[in-house]
This record gives structure tokens, sequence and C-alpha cells, in this order.
């Protein structure tokens, strides 16, 4: 019941039958453990942290890039297709790690970011 609204205004007319996904699903925490033994074994530098970024920085996050917010217009971003900009193209932002005053909220959280990651990841103090 409470899929169906979204699933309407979505277009969608048929959907799986409740039986279909009745299986059990992985412990979360288990899957996330199995994914970084592996990633560790292969020497890939991955790593998920739990309850990385204060709470108040992550509600700034989410309003900065809500999907009404300035951001999306102001990159021309296509919300029909969820991708880059017709007109503009794909591009992505670089953001330099030198210790420097941070200048924006994004700045603080790329800051708060790395400052976690490098307890995980000590090379990142060359970065």
């Amino acid at each position: 019941s409470e899929a169906a609204p979204l699933m309407l205004r979505g277009g969608w007319r048929h959907r799986l039958a409740r039986c279909v996904l009745r299986y059990p699903l992985p412990n979360q925490t288990q899957q996330v453990e199995e994914f970084q033994d592996v990633a560790a074994s292969q020497g890939l530098p991955v790593k998920a942290f739990d309850g990385a970024l204060p709470e108040d920085m992550l509600a700034s996050l989410r309003k900065v890039f809500a999907p009404e917010a300035l951001f999306w217009k102001e990159h021309r971003y296509n919300s029909l297709s969820k991708c880059m900009s017709e007109d503009v193209g794909y591009f992505s932002y670089t953001h330099k790690l030198e210790e420097v005053p941070c200048q924006t909220s994004l700045d603080v959280a790329i800051r708060h970011i790395l400052d976690v990651a490098k307890t995980s990841f000590p090379e990142l103090k060359e970065a």
C-alpha cells in the first residue's frame, strides 16, 4: 500500500507479487564487513565508515543536494534522465585538499571526510 502512490506517480501499472521477494535478507552489517575483508585482501582502497558525518553536517549536505535544491537548476541538470545537462554535457569538480581555510559548507564536509579517511588510509596525509 505504501508503494502504490509512488508507482502510479512513476507511471507504473504492474508490480511484482509479494511472494516474489519473500526471502531472508542478509544482515547488512555482516555484508559490509565481508565486503571490507575481501577488499582488504585484494588491496582495494575501500572502507565504510559508520556515522562518519556529524548529523548537522549530513543535514546540511542533504539540503544542498535535495532534489529541489538550486544546485540542480544552476547546473542545468536534466531531471528527466537524471543525468548531465544536455547543453553543457558531463562535468565534474576538482577540490584541492591543501590545508587552506574552508570557505563553504562543502569545503568543511570534504575536509572532515578527508580527516576521517586518514585514520584508515595514512597515505592520504600526503594528498
